[in-house]
């Protein structure tokens, strides 16, 4: 029998402060809270981090190999805030994945029937970790406490589940390639998604270290507590903030989990609804949003969306560099507010198009950072970009 929850009983539960983990620290050496950056002060703050877009000296627009890294500093869960130091290059160390930065979810040529899928940060394509079920669902790839967390169906249970990643092999370009593993899934963590009973069909992230899911009831749940009832509300999840608070899919409202107040949009009028939804991030009091504008579909505009759901412009998104003739979908946004977006290129002889990522800014960076025309050792797959909440 489905599970029939009222509005009021579901808020009536809405989680405290505390909330015991899901996953176990330390497995990509992550710890909660914890940053290996260097930084210190408050997370990104609403209306504030397009103003520390990064530069984009040093990066080659070729194959994505310089410029900054940053992947040595993951684990911050918020606690401390992106700035000009942690915009240098980095060594790529992806035993921790920082929540502030931009990864490829693709794919390795190792002579396997399952895809041989691997993680790489954008800047450092030759340098990966692997070891994914076959059955990974690439949309649904989400960062936790340093830790990688990620959907795949029919392994080891019936239905859909979240597992923690643990790698199976690490590659840099120039050493021996090692054979990708034939149950790469058997290391990986199981999470208890209770009270889910055959899937679980949905998740996400908070930047101060929440997780909440969906089961097949299409009820939102965490630590096997009712949140939010999509079904018989009618609108859905789609973002999760700091301090409990979510986007909805109903024109980008803004609702705080813990009372269920929600605010539409106040100085959006443009932005209908979600359908202009570009990307979005969590900062500090509210949400970072991209939208698309223009009639040809690749204008894009930074907006800061408060607490009280307060919009305001923060910039416009330059063109598209020469040579790119199709952009993908969605795009990710990193904690510096570059607009990463997956695209493709005719190549110069006959062939398959190149996968491209373009990496653009509100301070007037437009390039090409990824292509697979240089031959990086993963490829990107259709949507396989992901970064913090």
């Amino acid at each position: 029998m489905r599970r029939t929850v009222g509005l009021v009983a579901l808020l009536v539960v809405a989680c405290s402060s505390d909330h015991p983990p899901f996953i176990n620290d330390h497995i990509n050496g992550g710890t909660h809270g914890t940053s290996h950056a260097g930084t210190s002060g408050e997370a990104p703050s609403d209306g504030a981090a397009g103003e520390r877009a990064a530069s984009s000296g040093g990066r080659t627009g070729a194959g994505g190999n310089s410029g900054r890294a940053g992947g040595n500093s993951g684990g911050a869960a918020g606690e401390s805030e992106p700035d000009a130091a942690d915009a240098g290059a980095g060594n790529s160390d992806l035993s921790a994945f920082n929540p502030w930065d931009v990864y490829i979810f693709g794919t390795v040529n190792l002579g396997v029937n399952n895809g041989g899928a691997a993680v790489a940060l954008w800047s450092n394509p030759n340098y990966y970790v692997g070891g994914f079920s076959q059955r990974t669902d690439e949309n649904l790839v989400h960062l936790l406490n340093g830790n990688l967390l990620y959907g795949a169906s029919g392994v080891g249970r019936q239905g859909w589940a979240i597992f923690q990643f643990v790698p199976d092999l690490t590659y840099v370009a120039g050493s021996s390639a090692r054979k990708y593993p034939e149950k790469p899934e058997a290391n990986d963590i199981a999470l208890t998604t209770e009270p889910c009973q055959s899937e679980t069909r949905n998740f996400l992230t908070s930047p101060d270290g929440r997780l909440i899911y969906e089961c097949e009831d299409k009820i939102w749940y965490e630590d096997g507590e009712p949140l939010w009832d999509h079904q018989e509300i009618g609108t859905n999840i789609i973002a999760f903030g700091y301090d409990g608070l979510v986007l909805l899919d109903a024109n980008l409202t803004v609702m705080d989990l813990a009372t269920g107040q929600r605010q539409t949009p106040d100085g959006f009028e443009q932005i209908a609804s979600v359908n202009s939804l570009n990307a979005v991030r969590a900062v500090k009091g509210g949400f970072h949003v991209v939208v698309r504008t223009g009639t040809s579909g690749d204008g894009r505009e930074l907006w800061s969306l408060s607490s009280h759901a307060v919009a305001k412009k923060l910039g416009v998104f330059p063109a598209p560099p020469n040579g790119v003739n199709r952009l993908g979908y969605p795009s990710r946004l990193s904690a510096w507010d570059e607009l990463f977006e997956s695209g493709s290129a005719p190549q110069s002889t006959q062939g398959p198009d190149d996968d491209l990522i373009v990496l653009r800014t509100i301070d007037g960076t437009s390039e090409i950072v990824y292509t697979t025309a240089s031959q990086p050792s993963v490829r990107r797959n259709a949507n396989g970009l992901f970064t913090g909440p």
